[in-house]
């Protein structure tokens, strides 16, 4: 029975290798990064619309008109992404509805930080599309608490 398992998840492996297209784990996680910055930048630009119109056709699908106000309104009040560190390695997965890339990142915004988890689908040309976006853990910083340290620093 070990060894039947041990068969069944090296076929599981080999079938989510097959469906990212020859691309490995590093080469997903890559592309998922480099899809953060994208909307990162969009989002400091203020083009909410762009996320919107560039992310999977499931996203618009599921997502309310409300949770689309609210993703503005929290994205204007945390201000412009500055940078975003990778907290864990993309997880992959592939099931029968495509496959997925998953990342969780620490954002620094310019008033605040948040812990981002985003979940991407392949599109049939191979980019990656938003499929689900959380922000958990935010924490906004006040203007003058924020120059009050940059003060002590330069003194």
């Amino acid at each position: 029975m070990g060894s039947a398992l041990g068969r069944l998840g090296l076929i599981a492996v080999f079938l989510v290798l097959a469906a990212l297209g020859g691309c490995g784990l590093p080469e997903a996680a890559h592309k998922a990064e480099a899809e953060i910055a994208r909307i990162h930048g969009q989002l400091g630009a203020g083009d909410f619309d762009a996320v919107w119109e560039e992310a999977s056709p499931e996203f618009r699908a599921h997502t309310s008109a409300r949770a689309y106000e609210r993703f503005q309104a929290l994205h204007r009040r945390l201000g412009a992404p500055l940078s975003f560190k990778r907290e864990n390695w993309a997880t992959v997965s592939s099931t029968a509805r495509g496959t997925h890339v998953s990342m969780t990142t620490r954002t620094i915004f310019a008033n605040g930080r948040a812990k981002e988890s985003f979940t991407f689908k392949y599109a049939p040309d191979g980019t990656l599309r938003l499929l689900r976006y959380d922000v958990h853990e935010v924490t906004f910083t006040r203007p003058a608490q924020t120059a009050r340290v940059m003060l002590r620093r330069s003194a």
